[in-house]
């Protein structure tokens, strides 16, 4: 109920929504409304509370003025179980209305509607977002629930949009794209289909152009779905990710903080995000910093190693970057099993004299694997053992098989040993990046992250 709250609410623009990471920290707390609203920077706060006796639900809830100390409205619904989509939408418009919006007709008809009709599709579609972890298998339990409930309601927007993504994201980590992507173009035209302004689907149609090397539409999508849900962190993360591949990393970082507003409370996320960002930009120390400032946010969380690897690969870090990369391989199976950890650890050894030996014999052992390699990957290694040919050979299949890492060849600092080659730079052109010059970027440094400034972005995908 609490998710849904936030997504309903979300969609209108005339609201600021606090994002589930933040409001979901006081679940269950024992705390000042008033200290909650200041820490949130929130006026409005929804309480409520659920509990289930036998097939039925004893749902209530209230909305406070925490500012000004003042109950706006509340209420009590006695349903059962699988009625639940009515409480919702009953929930939402209340809130609504009693923080002074004025809705339009659409919003109002859009605030009413169901997502799906049957209760039974509705839970199974609920059980896919649970069982949805970042990790394979995760997302594999996640794609069953969502056909199941799309097998009972056909006509699930939502649920159609959860699939079009699990395609997508498989493309990305482990799967032939060109054996993915139009499954996920399929899954999502079905959901926008059946409803238009369906923000989640606009992003992955987003995806899909990107697939297509159409950058063009490929934002359009983006900023469809932020104007659609401005308060939709799925969407400004996404297409802060894109911005900053596309060289454009002021702007990502414009969305990083429009982010953070909503998600004051999560700053952790916020640094790493930012760090991803300042790599791009080839500002290396600033990344790690924006590393070291989210651990101490939240010691108890390690830093991505994979993503401690990259910046300091990137710094000219060898041995740091080599431990990271080994721990990143041993979270994702080891290295005899194909990873883009492993990939990049045999980039690395390729630029120590030392270590070439050890390159080859992890790229010959790559090479052997039976699962889908990205060439696009691949050839970082060869560039790296100086074999110019063989790595533009990649590239070229990359291009045709529209390899999803191939977009980074515009910015990502391991392409920078080809591009004095006119092969490279015809291959920029032809998939529409010819005009991004990496590692030239402007200055991208955010406000003190002291104010309360506008900004947010995210990446969606959680591969590594």
């Amino acid at each position: 109920l609490s998710e849904t709250l936030i997504d309903r609410l979300s969609q209108l623009p005339q609201l600021k929504v606090i994002s589930r990471s933040s409001s979901f920290k006081f679940r269950d707390a024992s705390i000042n409304l008033r200290d909650v609203a200041l820490q949130l920077g929130a006026q409005a706060i929804v309480t409520g509370s659920v509990a289930q006796v036998g097939e039925e639900l004893n749902i209530r809830f209230d909305i406070v003025d925490a500012v000004e100390d003042r109950h706006l409205a509340g209420g009590q619904f006695r349903r059962k179980a699988g009625d639940v989509l009515n409480v919702q939408n009953e929930i939402a418009q209340a809130a609504a209305e009693q923080m002074r919006v004025k809705l339009s007709d659409p919003q109002t008809k859009r605030l009413a509607e169901r997502d799906t009709e049957n209760s039974e599709s509705f839970r199974y579609y609920l059980s896919g977002l649970v069982a949805l972890n970042g990790s394979i298998d995760g997302r594999q339990k996640g794609l069953a629930y969502f056909k199941k409930a799309v097998e009972i309601d056909p006509e699930f927007a939502l649920a159609h949009a959860e699939i079009a993504w699990n395609y997508y994201s498989d493309a990305v980590t482990s799967s032939d794209p060109g054996v993915m992507m139009p499954k996920a173009k399929e899954a999502v035209e079905r959901a926008l289909a059946i409803d238009g302004e369906l923000a989640k689907a606009h992003v992955v149609r987003a995806a899909v152009y990107e697939y297509e090397f159409d950058w063009t539409n490929a934002e359009n999508e983006y900023r469809r779905a932020i104007d659609l849900s401005p308060n939709l962190d799925f969407a400004r993360n996404n297409y802060a990710f894109y911005l900053s591949v596309m060289d454009r990393q002021p702007e990502a970082i414009a969305q990083l903080e429009e982010q953070r507003v909503r998600d004051p409370l999560n700053r952790r996320l916020f640094l790493l995000y930012k760090a991803i960002v300042l790599v791009q930009a080839r500002k290396f120390d600033d990344a790690l910093e924006a590393y070291q400032q989210a651990q101490a946010v939240d010691p108890a969380n390690e830093i991505p190693n994979f993503a401690l690897g990259y910046a300091y690969q990137g710094k000219g870090s060898f041995n740091e970057a080599i431990t990271y990369y080994k721990k990143a391989i041993a979270e994702l199976g080891g290295e005899n099993k194909y990873s883009q950890p492993l990939v990049y650890l045999a980039a690395v050894y390729a630029r120590m004299p030392e270590k070439r030996e050890e390159a080859r014999a992890i790229l010959k052992r790559i090479e052997a694997m039976d699962e889908y390699k990205s060439p696009a990957l691949l050839a970082i290694v060869y560039s790296a053992l100086d074999d110019t040919d063989k790595a533009m050979e990649l590239l070229e299949q990359a291009y045709i098989k529209r390899d999803l890492l191939l977009k980074f060849i515009g910015t990502g600092y391991e392409y920078d040993r080809l591009r004095s080659d006119p092969r490279f730079a015809d291959l920029k052109n032809r998939i529409g990046l010819g005009e991004l010059t990496a590692g030239q970027t402007e200055d991208i440094s955010s406000p003190d992250e002291g104010r309360r400034d506008t900004a947010k972005i995210g990446l969606g995908n959680k591969s590594q």
